[in-house]
């Protein structure tokens, strides 16, 4: 399966993500850059996932499989015996790449029409069920995209992007901890995919696990995602790592379209003397 990557113009997705450090840590430490904001989340609200701008930026991100069956195949090199000998018939290809034209227009509704279509022709088109799942999660109804996406890992459990998609439908439905295992599953799957490593860290950050491990995974994703240093920044100032923030700040900074940038050199040049 291949990834639908397109280009995404971030504005400031990001700035609503920080979270406010304890008064109990010294003050020329721990003044976070966007402090003066006076930014607070919604209650109810538990990390970055939950804010509606990101929200709508990482549902982007879901995976597409292609319209070529013959390019079908998952980053790991291997597929299921079944799905190997499952033929898909040309009527339900045919839907899925009406499908796939459909959500390139923009045209969300008929999309899901055409994949519906694919899967009354073929109940075994995984394909399809996955793509179903991944529209699901766009229009917000999380649990039928956990429905179809739970079929698609049936069908080919194999399926990193499946997976991946499982991953984010089951944070929305607030069920945090299988969440956390389905991505950590597209990890294993395909060796490490940026934006596998980018949801667990986000995921594990938002269930309060801002640990070296949620640094790690944002670390990694940032070949794709430079805007995971800044987050990663944020996790290290709530363990008191200032100069492992600065760092990530800096790096952050590298990055062309980074947001801020006036505040974060003044937060650095304040907390690097």
């Amino acid at each position: 399966m291949l990834l639908d990557l397109r280009s995404f113009r971030l504005s400031a997705l990001f700035l609503s993500t920080l979270i406010h450090l304890s008064a109990q840590l010294p003050p020329t430490q721990m003044k976070d850059p966007w402090d003066d904001i006076q930014y607070r989340q919604p209650a109810g609200m538990r990390g970055p996932l939950d804010n509606p701008s990101i929200r709508d930026f990482v549902i982007r991100q879901t995976m597409l499989a292609p319209t070529d069956q013959s390019a079908n195949r998952p980053i790991s090199g291997t597929v299921s015996v079944s799905r190997l000998k499952h033929q898909v018939p040309a009527k339900a290809q045919n839907e899925l790449a009406r499908s796939d034209r459909e959500f390139r227009k923009g045209h969300l509704q008929s999309s899901v029409e055409h994949l519906k279509k694919a899967i009354a022709i073929d109940p075994m088109y995984m394909e399809a069920h996955n793509n179903l799942g991944a529209r699901y999660v766009s229009l917000g109804d999380n649990q039928r995209a956990v429905e179809h996406l739970e079929m698609a890992l049936r069908l080919d459990p194999s399926s990193a992007f499946a997976h991946l998609n499982a991953s984010l439908a089951l944070y929305f439905l607030k069920r945090s901890d299988q969440a956390e295992q389905y991505a950590r599953n597209a990890i294993r799957l395909t060796h490490g995919l940026p934006k596998a490593h980018y949801l667990l860290g986000l995921i594990l950050e938002a269930q309060g696990k801002n640990t070296p491990e949620a640094v790690e995974h944002l670390k990694k994703s940032a070949v794709e995602f430079p805007q995971a240093h800044r987050l990663a920044a944020t996790s290290l100032l709530l363990g008191g790592n200032v100069s492992a923030a600065a760092s990530e700040f800096r790096r952050y900074l590298a990055w062309p379209q980074a947001e801020n940038r006036e505040k974060i050199e003044q937060w650095l040049a304040a907390n690097e003397q």
